[in-house]
C-alpha cells in the first residue's frame, strides 16, 4: 500500500483545521461532551456545562458487532487508566463500532462574511443522520462548529461581533485564541493576551463584547499553534477544560489507523515531544497538567492511489 500524504489545512484569517479521521475522531467529543464539532455544542443558557461521566464497559469486554447507532458511549474516568494519549477507542468500543466524524474548528474570526457563510450555509440546517435516536452518538443532531475567537476581533467593528454571537445563538461553540496572533510567550504574557480576549468574548454585546457566558467558554487555540510548557499552566490557572492545539499524525509511524484520542495531559504530549525533538516544532513540549484535555488538530491524510 502506498504511504498517504499528509496535509495540514489552514487559511489565514478565516483559518480551518478539517478533519475527516474515520473512527478515532469520536473521541473528540467522548472526551470533552462541551467541545467539538458535528456534536451537540452546548445550548445557551445561563448555566454552567456539566460534563458527564458514566461509567465504562471494561476494556476486556469482547468485541461486540458493527456499530448500528444504538450503542453507548461512555467517557474514559481515571480509573480506566487510558486518560492519557492513547490509540483504542474508549469505553471497550472497537473502531469499527465508532461512526465517522467530520471536525470543523475556525480560528480568527475577522470577517463577519466568513462567519456568516460557515452558520447559515457550510452548518445552516444540516443535521447528522438520525441513526437510533441515540444522544450519545449526536444522531439527529445539529451539525455545529467551534469558533476560536482572537481578541483583536473587538477591533473590527459591530457587523463581526454580531456574527460571532449569532453563531453561538445557534449552538457553536466560541473559544479563547489570545488577543494577538504571537505564540511561545511568558506566563504573564499569556495571562494577559488571554484576559484581554476573556474580557472582549464576555463583555456585553451592547458595549462592544460578545456577552458569551464565560462558564461557556471552555476551550483554547494558541496564535499559530504556538505553544509551550508555560501556555498549560495559565490555561490551568483561567479554568479551561481543553486546548486544541497540539497537532497529532507527524509521526513517521502513523497511518491515520493508530493516532492518539483527544487525551488528557496527564503524562504531557508524546507528539509535542516527538515534534520538538525532530525540529518540526520549535516550541517546547507541556509538562504534566491532569485537569486538562487536549483535542488535536489532525493532519488530513490524502488516500493513497
Amino acid at each position: 500500500m502506498k504511504a498517504s500524504k499528509r496535509v495540514y489545512m489552514g487559511f489565514y484569517g478565516w483559518r480551518k483545521v478539517v478533519l475527516l479521521w474515520g473512527s478515532l475522531a469520536l473521541g473528540f467529543a467522548l472526551a470533552c461532551t462541551s467541545s467539538g464539532v458535528v456534536r451537540n455544542a452546548p445550548v445557551p443558557t445561563s448555566e454552567p456545562i456539566v460534563l458527564a461521566t458514566p461509567t465504562p464497559t471494561s476494556l476486556a469486554t469482547p468485541t461486540p458487532p458493527a456499530w448500528q447507532g444504538g450503542n453507548s458511549v461512555p467517557t474514559p474516568t481515571p480509573q480506566d487508566g487510558v486518560l492519557a494519549a492513547h490509540t483504542t477507542p474508549p469505553g471497550g468500543l472497537a473502531p469499527n463500532q465508532v461512526p465517522q466524524f467530520v471536525v470543523f474548528g475556525s480560528d480568527g474570526n475577522y470577517q463577519s462574511s466568513g462567519n456568516n457563510w460557515l452558520v447559515y450555509e457550510l452548518f445552516g440546517p444540516k443535521k447528522n443522520p438520525q441513526g437510533a435516536g441515540n444522544p450519545r452518538t449526536f444522531d439527529g443532531e445539529p451539525v455545529l462548529g467551534t469558533f476560536y475567537v482572537t481578541g483583536q476581533a473587538e477591533e473590527m467593528g459591530r457587523p463581526v461581533w454580531e456574527s460571532l454571537y449569532n453563531a453561538w445563538l445557534q449552538g457553536h461553540e466560541i473559544g479563547n485564541r489570545s488577543y494577538g496572533d504571537k505564540g511561545n510567550l511568558s506566563p504573564e504574557q499569556w495571562r494577559d493576551e488571554i484576559a484581554r480576549t476573556q474580557e472582549f468574548l464576555t463583555r456585553p454585546l451592547s458595549q462592544g463584547g460578545l456577552g458569551i457566558p464565560a462558564s461557556h467558554i471552555v476551550g483554547f487555540r494558541a496564535p499559530e499553534d504556538r505553544y509551550n510548557p508555560d501556555l498549560f499552566k495559565v490555561l490551568e490557572e483561567f479554568g479551561f477544560r481543553y486546548d486544541a492545539s497540539i497537532v497529532e499524525g507527524y509521526q513517521f509511524f502513523k497511518d491515520g489507523t493508530n493516532e492518539a484520542w483527544p487525551y488528557a495531559l496527564v503524562e504531557g504530549s508524546s507528539s509535542a515531544l516527538y515534534m520538538y525533538e525532530r525540529g518540526i516544532k520549535r516550541e517546547a513540549p507541556p509538562g504534566s497538567h491532569p485537569d486538562l484535555w487536549e483535542l488535536p488538530p489532525y493532519v488530513y491524510r490524502v488516500p493513497p492511489v
